[in-house]
């Protein structure tokens, strides 16, 4: 497929297309000025408004770095490949070029593999989890393969990830979703962070998504653990209360700790009582 020469001025970037890095640009203005576009800009038609009108235009599939710096340097026309992608296809080579690039963050990893994941298996459904086997639900091996291949497959072949990252970033996209966005550029956007946040409840993780979003350096691999601590200790508590208080009492000891805004404490001492129950073996005094 050869390229075509299209005027800048026609060519719109893709609503929903992924935040330029500045990092990026500046290098790619050198390399501009000094040798060129070398990779064509990918293209598809639509219609375009100039001066209240409706006119040619083209739609950035791939290609939305070296058109920002085009557009700084005033470049009259830039080289195209011309395309007739629908909308899914569309998203697609914008996602597998997104993917191939060594700037994004995890957090971005995540959520444009996971989106990726649901374009193929939109249009290759025989390709999910359970979608094969005459019609009988089989689980999928790692080994399986269609006419259409898996979409680890599929997407290590055009990105040059390996499918174990692949399969992390779906997992940590699909369990994170649209709290990705927010945390993206944070004290979060970190691997580890982001497996510690796909453990946590989401009234936590929505709580420590929010302060990092306002600007706060928050873990929550830090946040894990203290929890944890925290809950080992209340067990130990009410494990030592069960032993020192009657059964007689229990009742009144769980609706004081409720009171007084011990939880977490009042929790354990809930299970370690059997919910008021004579705990077997523990007598009083």
């Amino acid at each position: 497929m050869s390229a075509v020469d299209l005027p800048l001025g026609k060519l719109r970037r893709r609503q929903g297309a992924r935040r330029i890095v500045e990092e990026s640009i500046a290098g790619l203005m050198s390399s501009i000025e000094e040798i060129g576009i070398i990779n064509p800009i990918r293209v598809r038609p639509i219609e375009i408004f100039e001066s209240g009108r409706t006119a040619e235009g083209w739609e950035i599939t791939a290609g939305a770095h070296r058109f920002e710096a085009a557009t700084r340097l005033n470049l009259p026309v830039v080289p195209c490949i011309v395309v007739h992608d629908d909308d899914l296809h569309a998203e697609l080579a914008m996602i597998d070029e997104n993917l191939c690039r060594t700037d994004l963050t995890p957090a971005q990893a995540a959520y444009q593999t996971a989106r990726r994941k649901e374009i193929y298996e939109d249009l290759h459904p025989e390709t999910r989890h359970g979608a094969i086997g005459n019609g009988r639900e089989k689980s999928r091996k790692f080994c399986d393969s269609t006419s259409n291949g898996r979409f680890t497959e599929d997407t290590s072949r055009n990105t040059g990830k390996s499918e174990r990252a692949i399969q992390l970033d779906v997992a940590r996209g699909e369990a994170l979703g649209d709290d990705l966005e927010a945390i993206t550029g944070t004290s979060l956007d970190k691997g580890v962070e982001l497996d510690a946040l796909a453990k946590m409840s989401p009234s936590d993780r929505a709580e420590i998504v929010s302060r990092a979003a306002r600007g706060e350096r928050v873990s929550a691999r830090e946040h894990s653990i203290d929890r944890d601590l925290k809950i080992e200790a209340a067990r130990n508590i009410a494990a030592r209360l069960s032993e020192w208080c009657p059964p007689s009492e229990w009742d009144w000891l769980k609706s004081s700790l409720y009171t007084a805004g011990a939880k977490v404490v009042a929790d354990a001492f809930v299970n370690e009582t059997g919910a008021g129950a004579p705990v077997i073996g523990k007598q009083w005094g």
